[in-house]
C-alpha cells in the first residue's frame, strides 16, 4: 500500500517468496515460464508475473477492455499496462501453500494452460509488431529483411523473418518490408545478378543445375549483404532526418498547414461563413482519417458517455463532434475580422463577470475545453468590459502562458504571448490586485496540483491551481462556459462567484478534492447537455498528468488511503439570469 501511494499510476505486485518445501514444483516452473515470456514481450524483468495479489492503478485500467476472465487475466492486464507506459513495482510477500491433501485450487491444468498459451502466442506476435522502432532498429530490420529477400528460398521468406524476429527481437513489420525487394518486377534482375556474381566468386559457370543453384546461393548472400547495408543505411539516414520527439498528449498545436489555413481565412473574409461551412464537408473526413490520436481520444470519450453505443454510431458522433469543433473555430476567425459582434450571445450570469470588472475587482474565471468560450468572451466587451482581458493557458513544454487579449474592434482576441517557466503566482496576484480578470482552464493539469474526480462514470484529473490561486489571492472564482446553439447564436453561462478559503484544522487536500469534484460535477452537467462540443481531443481518462518534479504528487489520490471519505457533490447553482437568458438547469 505504501508503494502504491507513492506511485499511484503504477501496478503494484506482491512477489511471493516461494521457498517453502510445500510449494508445488509446477507452480515454480509456471512462474519462471511466464516470467520469460513477459520479458520477451516487454523487455521488462518481472519476478512474479503470475501473482494475483496486486494493487491496480484504477485510472489507467478504467478505459481498457480486457478479453480474458480467468488466470490469464494477470498476464493480459500486466502486459497491456506495460505497453501503455505504466511501471511494474514489486514487494516481497509471504505465501503459504498447504499440504497437497489440504490444498484447494480453481486452476484447470488443461484449459487454463491452453488459455495462457494462446494468450502468450498472441502477445508474442503483437510484441514483434511493436518491437523497437528507433532509427537504428529500423535500419537493422530493413537491412536484414533485404538480405533475406535476396536469397533463393522463395516462398519461405516470411517464415525465415518470423524466426529471425523471434530470436533477434527485430521489428517484424520492417523485416517484412525489407523482403519485398523480391517482388516480381525486381526478382528476375536479382536472380540474374546473384547468379552472375556467384559464378564470378566460385570461378566456374552454371553448366549444371547444381552449379547454377550454388552460384545463385553464394551470389545472393553477397548481393543481399551489400544491398542490406545500403538499404539499411538509407533507412537510418531518412529516419534520423525525419525523426521528431514524441508529442505529448496535448500540445496546443494548430492542425493544418499555412496554405490550408490561409485559404480558409480568405474564404471566410471574402465569401462569409456559409462558404466556410461548406468547405468543412471536405475537411472533416480528412482530419478524421489523418488525426488518429484525436480519433482515439474521441472514441474514449463517447465510450464513457454512452457505453452502449455501437462502433459505427460512435464514429458518426465523432464526425459530428469534429464538425462542430471546426464550426466554432471558423466562427472565431470570422469574428476576428468583423468590426462588431457578428453573433447573438444569450447569457446567463454575465453580470457576475461584468460587475467585478467594472468595479475593478479581481476575478478568477475557470473553464474547460468544452464549447467555444473564446468567441463568447467577445460579448464581454459588448457588455461594457473595459481594458484588457487575460487568459492563462498551460503549454506542454513552456509552462504557463499569459495571453493579453486586446479588446479592439478590429482585432479582438489576438493573443500576445509571454512564456514563463513556472507558475507566475506573484504576477497573477498583481493582476488580480489591479482588478483585472484572469481566466484558466481546469481540465488539462500539467503538474502535481490536480485531483482525480468522478466524471461520466469514470475518473479524470482536474487542475486545482485555480482554487489554490483563489485561496492565495482572496479573489472570487466562478465557473464559466459557452456553447454554440445555432448558426449565429451562442449560449454563455457563468455560475455565481465564490471566495475559497481553507477551514482551520481541516484537511486541505480533502478540501481541494471537494472543490475540484464540484467543478467536475458542473463540467459533467454541461458535457451531457452539449456532448458534441467536448473539444478535449486527448485521452483525458487514460493519460496521467505530466509531473514537473521528482517528488510524488501530494493530492487526495495519495492521501485517500489514510483518511477515506465520501464527498458530497453539490449541483451547479442556478445563476441569476440576465436579459433573455434561461436558467442553468
Amino acid at each position: 500500500v505504501a508503494l502504491a501511494l507513492e506511485h499511484p499510476w503504477d501496478l503494484i505486485i506482491g512477489n511471493r517468496r516461494m521457498t517453502s518445501a510445500t510449494v508445488p514444483t509446477v507452480s515454480k516452473f509456471g512462474r519462471r515460464f511466464s516470467n520469460f515470456w513477459v520479458q520477451f514481450q516487454t523487455d521488462s524483468r518481472i519476478a512474479d508475473s503470475q501473482s494475483g495479489f496486486r494493487i491496480y492503478p484504477l485510472f489507467r485500467v478504467q478505459t481498457m477492455r480486457f478479453f480474458t476472465r480467468r488466470f490469464d487475466f494477470e498476464i493480459e492486464s500486466m502486459i497491456r499496462l506495460l505497453w501503455a507506459g505504466a511501471a511494474i513495482r514489486e514487494v516481497e510477500i509471504d505465501v503459504h501453500y498447504p499440504e497437497a491433501s489440504e490444498r484447494v485450487s480453481h486452476f484447470d491444468k488443461l484449459w487454463d494452460n491452453v488459455r495462457i498459451s494462446a494468450l502468450n502466442t498472441l502477445l508474442v506476435t503483437l510484441s514483434l509488431l511493436r518491437a523497437p522502432r528507433s532509427p537504428s532498429a529500423k535500419a537493422w530490420a530493413v537491412g536484414v529483411g533485404i538480405a533475406v529477400g535476396c536469397t533463393p528460398f522463395l516462398g519461405f521468406h516470411t517464415l525465415i523473418i518470423a524466426v529471425i524476429s523471434v530470436f533477434t527481437r527485430l521489428n517484424a513489420v520492417y523485416l517484412w518490408l525489407g523482403t519485398q525487394i523480391s517482388l516480381p518486377p525486381i526478382a528476375p534482375f536479382l536472380v540474374a545478378a546473384s547468379v552472375h556474381l556467384g559464378a564470378w566468386i566460385t570461378g566456374h559457370g552454371a553448366e549444371t543445375w547444381r552449379g547454377f543453384s550454388t552460384d545463385w546461393l553464394v551470389g545472393s548472400l553477397v548481393l543481399g549483404l551489400a544491398l542490406g547495408v545500403l538499404g539499411g543505411g538509407a533507412v537510418y539516414v531518412f529516419s534520423v532526418r525525419t525523426a521528431r520527439p514524441r508529442a505529448p498528449a496535448w500540445n496546443g498545436r494548430a492542425r493544418g498547414g499555412r496554405i490550408g489555413n490561409g485559404f480558409l481565412k480568405l474564404v471566410l473574409r471574402h465569401l462569409g461563413l456559409p462558404a466556410g461551412y461548406f468547405c468543412l464537408k471536405f475537411i472533416i473526413p480528412y482530419f478524421y482519417i489523418f488525426a488518429p490520436r484525436a480519433r482515439r481520444a474521441a472514441n474514449e470519450f463517447w465510450r464513457l458517455l454512452q457505453p452502449d453505443l455501437g462502433f459505427w454510431r460512435r464514429q458518426v458522433r465523432i464526425l459530428a463532434q469534429l464538425h462542430r469543433f471546426a464550426q466554432v473555430l471558423m466562427d472565431q476567425v470570422y469574428q476576428a475580422h468583423q468590426p462588431r459582434l457578428a453573433f447573438q450571445i444569450r447569457s446567463t450570469g454575465m453580470h457576475g463577470i461584468v460587475d467585478p470588472i467594472r468595479e475593478k475587482k479581481g476575478l478568477l474565471l475557470m473553464s474547460a475545453h468544452l464549447g467555444g468560450w473564446d468567441l463568447a468572451a467577445t460579448a464581454l466587451r459588448e457588455d461594457g468590459l473595459p481594458g484588457e482581458f487575460h487568459m492563462i493557458r498551460f503549454e506542454s513544454q513552456e509552462g504557463l502562458t499569459l495571453e493579453k487579449v486586446k479588446g479592439t474592434e478590429s482585432d479582438h482576441l489576438r493573443p500576445i504571448a509571454s512564456n514563463v517557466a513556472e507558475l507566475p503566482l506573484l504576477q497573477v496576484r498583481e493582476f488580480l490586485a489591479m482588478g483585472r480578470p484572469l481566466g484558466m482552464m481546469g481540465d488539462r493539469p500539467l503538474g502535481d496540483s490536480f485531483e482525480l474526480v468522478p466524471f461520466l462514470g469514470g475518473l479524470i484529473p482536474l487542475d486545482t491551481t485555480p482554487f489554490r490561486m483563489a485561496v492565495a489571492s482572496g479573489a472570487p472564482l466562478l465557473f464559466t462556459f459557452s456553447f454554440k446553439a445555432e448558426k449565429r447564436v451562442y449560449e454563455f453561462f457563468a455560475t455565481p462567484s465564490r471566495r475559497y478559503s481553507y477551514t482551520a484544522g481541516a484537511d486541505r487536500a480533502l478540501e481541494l478534492y471537494e472543490w475540484a469534484a464540484e467543478f467536475g460535477r458542473v463540467l459533467e452537467d454541461f458535457t451531457r447537455r452539449y456532448p458534441e462540443q467536448w473539444f478535449n481531443f486527448y485521452s483525458i481518462a487514460s493519460t496521467p498528468p505530466v509531473s514537473r518534479s521528482s517528488t510524488p504528487p501530494r493530492h487526495r489520490l495519495r492521501e485517500g488511503a489514510h483518511k477515506p471519505s465520501t464527498p458530497k457533490f453539490a449541483s451547479a447553482p442556478d445563476p441569476t439570469p440576465s436579459d433573455g437568458a434561461r436558467s442553468l438547469h
